[in-house]
Formats: structure tokens, C-alpha cells, sequence
């Protein structure tokens, strides 16, 4: 079983959830790029978040937006 890489934000110890980062680091990303602050592109560019679509799941969306 391959194990579980480490969050790319190098002061986190916690597991890889999405875009190469943990559940806490990826809601401050997400938050940022919200607001404008960064894009993910730039993200991505400077390593510090993976493309989407790595880790989802497919059907996911769909599955939270149906009744």
C-alpha cells in the first residue's frame, strides 16, 4: 500500500487531502484565492498546490448537489 505524502506546505505534518495539501492549509488557500489574494495557477506554478482533479472523486459534485 503506497503511503500517504505530507502536505506540500513544509511546516505541516499532516496528510495530502487536496491539491497536494491537508484539509486545514487547503481551506486557507481556498480562501485566499476567494478573495483575490493569489490564483491557483500562481499556486500551482510555485509548488505549492497540485492541478485539481488528482485526488477527487468522480461523481462527487453531483452527488452533493442531488436530492
Amino acid at each position: 500500500m503506497k503511503k500517504p505524502e505530507k502536505c506540500l506546505n513544509p511546516t505541516c505534518k499532516r496528510e495530502q487531502r487536496c491539491r497536494g495539501l491537508c484539509n486545514p492549509c487547503y481551506v486557507i488557500a481556498l480562501r485566499l484565492v476567494s478573495e483575490g489574494a493569489v490564483g491557483w495557477e500562481s499556486l500551482e506554478k510555485a509548488g505549492k498546490a497540485k492541478p485539481p482533479g488528482r485526488d477527487r472523486v468522480v461523481g462527487t459534485t453531483e452527488w452533493f448537489l442531488t436530492s
